[in-house]
C-alpha cells in the first residue's frame, strides 16, 4: 500500500468559471445593430402596412386588435416559462455551489487528504520517537501512518462514494437543464423576430405618417392608433426578451458549475 499524494490545491480553486460577461457573450451573442432586413419579416411588414393603409371604417379595428396582440401568446409562453424554471434553477443551483453536496464532498476528500499527506508526517522520527517505537502498542512513525491511512480508508470509500453519486445526479440535472434551456431559447429566437418585425412596420407606418400625400384622418389613425400602440408592443417585447435571455444565461451558469464539479470528481 502506497500512500496518498498530497492535494495540488483545494477543490473550488480547481472548480472556476470564466467571468459571467464572458458567459454572457457566448450564451446570448448581442444583437446586430445594423442587421439586414429579414426578407419573410418584411413583406409582412409590407403587407401589415398596405392593408392598413386601405382599411376602411371597419377594418380600423381589425388592425389595431393585430397591434395589440402582436406575440402576446408568445410573451405569455415565454413568461410562463421563465416562472416555472425560477424555483428548478435556484434548487438546482443549491446543489452545485459551494453549500451543494458534491462541493462538500470534495472539501471533505481535500481535508482528509491533507490529513494523509506523508509530508505534514514526521515519517523519519526522532529520539523520542526511536524511544517511544519500543513501547507495545505505539510502533514507529511510519508503521503509525499506515495505521492511520488503513484507518482513513473506510471514510474515503465513503467519500468517494458520495462522490460519485453526486457526479451521475449533476449528470442527470445537466440534461434536464439543457432540454429546458433549449425550449427557452426556441422561444427567445421566436420572440427576437416578433420585436424585428415590430420594428420593421414601425419603420414603415412613420414613413408613411410622414408623407405629405397622406391624408389627415388616415394620418391621425397611423400615428395614434397604430404607431403608439405599436412601440409600446415593441417594449413589451423587449423587456420579455431580456427576461429570457437572463433565463438562458443562468441556465448556462448552473449547467457549466456542474460540470466543472463533474470535472472534479473526475479527477
Amino acid at each position: 500500500m502506497s500512500p496518498p499524494s498530497a492535494p495540488r490545491s483545494s477543490a473550488r480553486s480547481e472548480l472556476s468559471l470564466p467571468p459571467i460577461e464572458e458567459i454572457a457573450r457566448e450564451t446570448v451573442p448581442p444583437e446586430a445593430e445594423e442587421a439586414a432586413e429579414d426578407p419573410a419579416l418584411a413583406a409582412l411588414a409590407d403587407a401589415f402596412v398596405r392593408d392598413a393603409l386601405a382599411a376602411d371604417e371597419a377594418g380600423f379595428h381589425r388592425q389595431r386588435e393585430a397591434v395589440d396582440t402582436m406575440g402576446i401568446e408568445l410573451q405569455r409562453q415565454a413568461a410562463w416559462r421563465s416562472e416555472m424554471l425560477q424555483a428548478p434553477i435556484r434548487k438546482l443551483a443549491h446543489q452545485g455551489d459551494e453549500g451543494g453536496p458534491v462541493a462538500k464532498a470534495l472539501l471533505e476528500l481535500r481535508g482528509k487528504m491533507q490529513e494523509l499527506d506523508p509530508a505534514r508526517q514526521r515519517l523519519s522520527g526522532d529520539g523520542l520517537s526511536r524511544a517511544l517505537a519500543f513501547i507495545p502498542g505505539v510502533g514507529k512513525p511510519l508503521q503509525r501512518y499506515f495505521q492511520k491511512y488503513e484507518k482513513a480508508q473506510d471514510a474515503l470509500d465513503g467519500i468517494i462514494k458520495d462522490l460519485e453519486g453526486g457526479a451521475d445526479m449533476l449528470r442527470r440535472d445537466n440534461l434536464t437543464l439543457a432540454d429546458d434551456q433549449q425550449a427557452l431559447r426556441g422561444i427567445l429566437g421566436q420572440l427576437a423576430r416578433q420585436v424585428e418585425l415590430g420594428r420593421l412596420i414601425d419603420r414603415r407606418l412613420a414613413r408613411e405618417a410622414a408623407s405629405a400625400a397622406l391624408p389627415a384622418p388616415r394620418r391621425a389613425f397611423v400615428e395614434e392608433e397604430l404607431l403608439f400602440p405599436l412601440r409600446q408592443r415593441i417594449v413589451d417585447l423587449q423587456q420579455q426578451l431580456a427576461v429570457s435571455q437572463q433565463g438562458v444565461l443562468a441556465l448556462e451558469v448552473v449547467i457549466r458549475n456542474n460540470r466543472e464539479l463533474i470535472r472534479g470528481v473526475d479527477r
